[in-house]
């Protein structure tokens, strides 16, 4: 078993942020070596606006370049930085991240575009809009597409600022539908593409690199929960599609036990159901080492199932390291690769 701990430095991380905030800022006014001014200013492509963004919700126009962004939700704080502005607002995140609301990747990428943090407000990251607090921040543009947001909400939000929600189905935007939309939205659209681009270009990268990868199969989910059930992760599953673009295959089984329960997300197994997957590897995320031990020692099918038997496993016990990959963007994919492919790549050497 290899554990995912203590960080590396995610250089291919940050070596993508510096390009997209040197392609970012490149077109930029003559103020633009001004840390505020390079994060906000000067961005739109010709013809950019206006804007028609058709979303679930509805459809907003964007007549011109937004100056002040707020983000409701995860993953499309991101994506603002990727494009290579810098929000004025987002949503204080509660798992994972710094004292500050944080996650490492977002700090990076603000710091690459020479801007400052944007304000973490609670109310953003889900639940129940603060608005008065959000009118606060002035903002010009509200991007809620990867959030929550209901028909009530998004008609309050609109008396403040012109507001993009999801595309379909509330927190499931797929990222490359969220950087899309994005880049639509802030008036980038061929630079959302070349990010998409480039974005693929670090996963195929990653898969070159680790040809052991291919065809290994994989079951991703969680340790046994006290009611002696284990959730499993489906083929719409973010982690499970990324493992799938490095050459990995879903297990036998899962998918057909995914269809069953009605759930193509995650599903809940028994332990003797669990028992009759027979995947190569199995990876999972704990809150900490001493679930993992208590999970080994508390059921003796869970011990003796194949790949945890043989040691073919592996578990994230960092938060951070588990949002990166629970909820991918632009910018935490790099960094989360960083510091993945290679215990992956030791517990598949336990299958020799």
């Amino acid at each position: 078993m290899r554990a995912v701990g203590a960080k590396k430095k995610a250089l291919a991380a940050l070596a993508l942020i510096a390009a997209l905030a040197l392609s970012a800022c490149a077109p930029g006014s003559a103020d633009a070596g001004k840390a505020a001014d390079a994060a906000t200013v000067g961005q739109a492509e010709a013809g950019a606006y206006p804007v028609t963004v058709k979303h679930a919700l509805g459809e907003v126009t964007i007549d011109q370049e937004p100056q002040r962004i707020a983000v409701i939700g995860w993953t499309t704080p991101d994506i603002v930085v990727a494009l290579g502005r810098v929000p004025v607002a987002v949503g204080k995140n509660s798992y994972g991240a710094d004292d500050g609301g944080y996650f490492p990747w977002f700090r990076d990428g603000v710091k690459a575009l020479q801007g400052q943090l944007p304000l973490a407000l609670p109310s953003l990251e889900r639940g129940e809009i603060d608005f008065e607090e959000l009118l606060d921040t002035a903002p010009d543009l509200i991007l809620a597409t990867y959030s929550g947001i209901t028909a009530e909400d998004y008609a309050r939000l609109s008396s403040i600022a012109p507001t993009v929600a999801y595309p379909e189905t509330p927190w499931a935007t797929p990222l490359e539908d969220n950087i899309k939309l994005v880049g639509q939205a802030l008036g980038v659209p061929e630079r959302a593409g070349k990010l998409q681009a480039s974005l693929n270009d670090t996963i195929a990268a990653a898969a070159k690199d680790h040809p052991e990868f291919q065809g290994v199969t994989f079951a991703y989910g969680t340790v046994p929960s006290d009611d002696g059930t284990v959730l499993f992760n489906g083929p719409t599953d973010t982690r499970v599609q990324l493992l799938e673009q490095l050459g990995m295959v879903l297990a036998p089984g899962i998918p057909e036990l995914a269809k069953a329960s009605g759930e193509s997300s995650s599903f809940n197994v028994s332990l003797e159901e669990m028992s009759d997957l027979k995947p190569d590897l199995f990876v999972t995320n704990v809150e900490n080492d001493a679930e993992w031990k208590k999970a080994l020692t508390s059921s003796s099918i869970f011990a003796n199932w194949g790949p945890v038997e043989r040691g073919a496993v592996v578990v994230t016990s960092d938060h951070a390291q588990t949002m990166s990959l629970s909820s991918p963007s632009p910018l935490s994919i790099p960094w989360g690769l960083a510091n993945f492919v290679e215990p992956l790549s030791d517990a598949i050497g336990k299958l020799k």
